[in-house]
């Protein structure tokens, strides 16, 4: 049995779970409304001819950022359950119903079961994240006649974020047990999502005491995953302030994406590590 079987009799297995389906379900229904919730939060009594720049009135621009922003915010907390859910659950589910000594007592190393796990758990999002983007590109693409590329990018961007953290909920999940690794987890995205900010007040001790603190605060920068580099559907949603991102698609594809596979790849490295050392 190889990495890639382990991986696809994963993602069966996941996507025959109720939460996620649940959440995905929940999670499209969510991003088909916003056009409703756009359709209220649009300014009213705005002259076409007043109001348009372009062949678009400021309502429609209204409309489109409170589409985009509700819709992002869905699939971003839909990717925080799923990934949290799906990278605590995958062993210890296997472990409780013991079928993991039924496939490890079998030619299966233990580095191509864990490397399968973690690749059905990215597969997975993958799939989840794929419909809710088809959504919200169909949702975007019929009210502008247009692909929004940008929205491709912004779902992309978000699905490599969680990969990092179903990555550490997975390498977690080999010593910790479920309730302990699920909140762990979600430290670690609240802390990287503060990781910039850490890093400034690190960069603004001075002080002998203070100095070793700001040592403390840069190893945690470079330690947790920085989650806040991934928040940038700012620009996403307001395409006129994408010049606040000096060379975004180079940011994008050779800084963000990279760092989001290189982190997930030691993350596996660990949890291959320490599962090939665990007494089962």
């Amino acid at each position: 049995m190889t990495a890639w079987t382990i991986a696809t009799n994963t993602v069966g297995e996941a996507m025959r779970k109720k939460v996620i389906n649940i959440f995905l379900l929940v999670a499209l229904i969510m991003i088909i409304l916003s056009q409703a919730f756009a359709f209220f939060a649009a300014p009213t009594g705005i002259s076409t001819q007043a109001g348009e720049v372009g062949g678009v009135t400021s309502a429609s621009r209204v409309e489109m950022i409170v589409i985009k922003s509700m819709a992002f915010g869905v699939i971003v907390l839909a990717g925080l359950v799923m990934s949290i859910f799906l990278g605590t659950d995958l062993i210890p589910a296997e472990i409780e119903r013991k079928t993991i000594y039924t496939i490890l007592s079998k030619p299966v190393r233990r580095s191509a079961y864990i490397t399968g796990k973690q690749l059905g758990l990215a597969m997975t999002l993958g799939l989840n994240f794929g419909l809710m983007g088809l959504a919200f590109l169909a949702l975007i693409g019929l009210k502008t006649f247009s692909f929004p590329y940008e929205i491709a990018i912004g779902v992309l961007i978000i699905f490599v974020q969680f990969v990092m953290l179903g990555s550490v909920a997975l390498l977690f999940s080999v010593f910790l047990t479920r309730n302990i690794n699920a909140a762990l987890t979600f430290f670690m995205f609240v802390v990287g999502m503060l990781s910039d900010f850490l890093l400034s007040i690190a960069n603004q001790t001075g002080e002998s005491v203070s100095r070793y603190f700001g040592w403390f605060l840069k190893a945690i920068h470079v330690m947790i995953p920085n989650f806040s580099n991934f928040n940038i559907t700012n620009p996403l949603i307001h395409p006129q302030a994408m010049q606040e991102i000096p060379n975004f698609y180079r940011h994008v594809f050779l800084e963000l994406i990279p760092y989001g596979l290189v982190y997930s790849a030691i993350m596996l490295l660990l949890a291959i590590f320490i599962f090939d050392r665990k007494e089962m």
